[in-house]
């Protein structure tokens, strides 16, 4: 299995839109979420959340981020 490589929100943003990630809100929550195609005004980077109840969340709100590799399945 592949290891995650978490990054903070405050150094780096990611940047693949097609990834999906593994999100750790300042609150110390976990989301799986996407980049969303909206971009916040102030240029913050908004994730779409679908089992959170607003179903974005802003990367302010956002401590650390690590890209979910692809399953690798041996036989």
């Amino acid at each position: 299995m592949s290891d995650f490589t978490w990054h903070l929100m405050a150094d780096e943003r990611p940047t693949n839109e097609d990834a999906r990630y593994l999100l750790m809100g300042n609150g110390g929550g976990m989301y799986v979420g996407t980049i969303s195609t909206l971009r916040c005004a102030n240029g913050s980077t908004t994730f779409h959340i679908p089992n959170h109840r607003d179903g974005y969340m802003v990367s302010n709100r956002i401590k650390a981020w690590a890209e979910i590799p692809p399953l690798e399945v041996t036989a």
